[in-house]
């Protein structure tokens, strides 16, 4: 069976615990943030609703915080609390990238066996308004072995996830090397 191709950005492999979440804003003027989008500090607050900033992660970024799971209503009479046009101000909702968090994403190209245990930066890809997923993908072209955001440590073995011969749409568990909780620039 083919592997579906459309990219999904990043997902926990396990249900995080509730209490690990993260809550962040994204400010007025902020891009685009959507369900599976890594974040990194965008450097300010909000004295409105008292977090901190983030916007969405860009290729070789050495700084993630986490993935984006949700959004939270501003208040509680509110019902909006979609993923976003950018412009409007919204609660995130985030995952943490903690070393021993495993995400599982796409590979954006045919992918080895033995490419993994190499490193490979992002595709910072952005989301689908239809559907509000990320379209963030690991990049096969920037395998090394230093220097990038993401270890890809295995295959995820499942059905729909056929990885026996190098093929495309191929979902993979990774770690993020380069984050805030790693203090930086990975190994």
């Amino acid at each position: 069976m083919a592997n579906a191709t459309t990219a999904f950005g990043f997902r926990p492999t396990k249900e995080p615990d509730p209490s690990s979440i993260l809550t962040f804003v994204a400010v007025s003027g902020t891009a685009s943030l959507f369900v599976g989008d890594a974040v990194v500090p965008a450097g300010t607050g909000s004295a409105t609703y008292g977090y901190a900033d983030v916007t969405r992660a860009a290729a070789g970024d050495t700084n993630v915080i986490g993935i984006v799971v949700g959004f939270e209503p501003l208040s509680p009479d509110s019902l909006t609390s979609k993923y976003g046009v950018t412009g409007a101000v919204r609660l995130v909702k985030v995952v943490p990238a903690f070393p021993h968090t495993e995400f599982e994403v796409m590979a954006n190209a045919a992918m080895a066996i033995t490419d993994l245990g190499n490193r490979f930066d992002l595709v910072a890809t952005g989301g689908d308004t239809t559907d509000g997923f990320s379209r963030m993908a690991l990049d096969v072209s920037s395998a090394a072995t230093t220097a990038k955001t993401l270890w890809a440590a295995r295959f995820i073995n499942r059905p729909d996830n056929a990885f026996e011969t190098s093929q495309t749409g191929i979902k993979v568990g990774v770690y993020f090397l380069e984050s805030i909780w790693l203090n930086g620039p990975g190994v």
